[in-house]
């Protein structure tokens, strides 16, 4: 599978159990206040998945930099493979101009 179309699944499934768990602890703040203890549970979990949500979009912003500095990377490294194949055959054509 495509890296781009990974992360944007699984950040896509994380807002979903994000929100799931979101709508979940109103219904139970609403419905069933005394239950203290799944409340505090749920509310741990809301904070857990929200974590690792604000991980993945830093993972994923840290991914799309990289991948655009290495293009750039590659293009210099391009560019200077250029420049010195251009820069041998000058030497080249001035040594033998030199033992003529």
């Amino acid at each position: 599978m495509d890296a781009e179309l990974y992360l944007l699944k699984n950040r896509a499934n994380l807002n979903i159990v994000y929100l799931r768990i979101k709508n979940s602890l109103e219904d139970i703040e609403k419905n069933n206040a005394h239950r203290t203890d799944l409340i505090k549970s749920m509310t741990d979990s809301q904070i857990s998945v929200g974590d690792a949500l604000d991980c993945l979009i830093w993972i994923e912003k840290e991914w799309r930099c990289n991948n655009k500095r290495n293009f750039n990377l590659e293009l210099i490294n391009l560019q200077l493979l250029s420049e010195i194949k251009e820069l041998k055959k000058i030497n080249k054509d001035l040594l033998n101009q030199i033992n003529l």
